[in-house]
């Protein structure tokens, strides 16, 4: 195993981390490389992604690579780049999952870390039972696999059509079972920024109503943000508000299937509701920071959820443990449907492909829409003839 993948997959120096098993109310302790996210994210500092072609590149590192060590370096960095690029912002998940089946390994089949990779087919049938859901134990299974191309071993034992069997006997097993569509919708958003209106519980607030009018995933585009303006550089993964005339405007780097990120604008809404008008509650709110302060530093996602709950338990909504920080911009994408805005609309202001948006919302009710709107369509059509 290399030094780069042994530091990858926490093989090297070691400290004590807590991570969660896919079986319910069971925690593990394992041990991992103190250094490993420094090392996952040093690929993408590396020279491999270079802006030539491969005969000038090759001529360039014949000039910097002065001696086997340094050449030697550069290949096996070059190895993990090539292995880990693709999945470069899944690499939290691609270090949970090997921390997963490592766990597995070590207090199950009683194998230490080295010899956990690569597996065998009996010992990732065995891991499957481990799951209630089938989407997860496919993902971590591709996890583990990515980790096993980083120690250099085959990996043909994930092909292999006994998994496949095993995926759908998770599914049979029926351990899972997805909660209910839920929506936080405009007069729930009101009634929770009213609630948090005091000085010391505004963030909050305003970070729920952030993700409602943007439609945002909240852990990863709603607490990164930071006061901007135009013209405001970015830093890697960050985003930015500001004021561009007579709308807010919300700056994404990037976004999840969107690489090239997304700039969102939001026009006045105090006719509609003055208590959660972008331009006139949320600007104000930002406007108090300076250029590239973060409106939410410190708030965890599992704290911005626990906080939610609390707050939906205090105005009374049934079910309050059942909601997610999600069902804030599922909330938001129900209340545009609800005032008559069109699929096109609601897939922009969401950003969304279509058959990702179908998890969101009524399919009955989005096939009316979208049939009314298709006759819409043509009717303008056949007036314009």
């Amino acid at each position: 195993m290399t030094i780069e993948a042994r530091a990858l997959l926490g093989a090297s120096r070691k400290r004590t981390v807590h991570m969660v098993q896919p079986v319910p109310q069971q925690r593990l302790e394992i041990e991992v490389s103190a250094d490993m996210t420094k090392r996952l994210r040093s690929f993408e500092e590396s020279s491999f992604v270079t802006t030539a072609g491969p005969r000038s590149t090759i001529s360039a590192l014949e000039l910097t690579l002065h001696s086997q060590a340094a050449k030697s370096k550069w290949c096996a960095q070059a190895r993990v780049n090539a292995i880990i690029g693709s999945c470069s912002r899944s690499l939290p998940s691609v270090k949970s999952g090997c921390r997963c089946y490592f766990a597995f390994a070590q207090r199950v089949l009683g194998k230490t870390q080295a010899q956990a990779l690569p597996p065998t087919l009996d010992e990732l049938l065995a891991w499957s039972g481990t799951f209630r859901c089938a989407e997860t134990f496919s993902n971590y299974l591709s996890y583990v696999k990515v980790g096993t191309l980083l120690v250099g071993c085959c990996v043909t034992v994930f092909e292999n059509d006994a998994l496949r069997r095993a995926k759908r006997s998770i599914k049979n097993r029926a351990g899972f079972k997805r909660r209910d569509r839920m929506f936080i919708q405009l007069d729930t958003v009101r009634r929770i920024v009213v609630e948090c209106n005091l000085p010391r519980d505004e963030h909050w607030g305003m970070l729920y109503l952030f993700a409602y009018v943007f439609l945002l995933r909240l852990p990863s585009e709603a607490l990164p943000v930071v006061r901007g303006c135009i013209g405001f550089a970015h830093k890697d993964e960050q985003a930015s508000v500001f004021m561009d005339g007579e709308h807010l405007c919300l700056k994404l780097k990037r976004r999840k299937n969107k690489a090239g990120g997304s700039l969102l604008k939001r026009a006045c809404w105090c006719r509609q509701c003055k208590v959660t008008c972008p331009v006139h509650v949320l600007w104000p709110f930002f406007q108090r920071l300076e250029v590239g302060q973060a409106a939410f530093p410190g708030i965890k996602a599992g704290a911005a959820l626990r906080q939610l709950k609390d707050v939906l338990q205090f105005l009374g909504l049934e079910n309050f443990r059942s909601y997610r920080c999600h069902d804030l911009r599922r909330g938001h994408a129900k209340d545009m449907q609800m005032n008559g805005a069109t699929l096109y609309e609601i897939l922009a202001a969401g950003e969304w492909k279509s058959p990702a948006f179908l998890d969101y919302m009524s399919l009955m009710e989005l096939e009316m829409g979208a049939v009314i709107e298709a006759h819409q369509a043509e009717s303008s059509s056949e007036d314009e003839e």
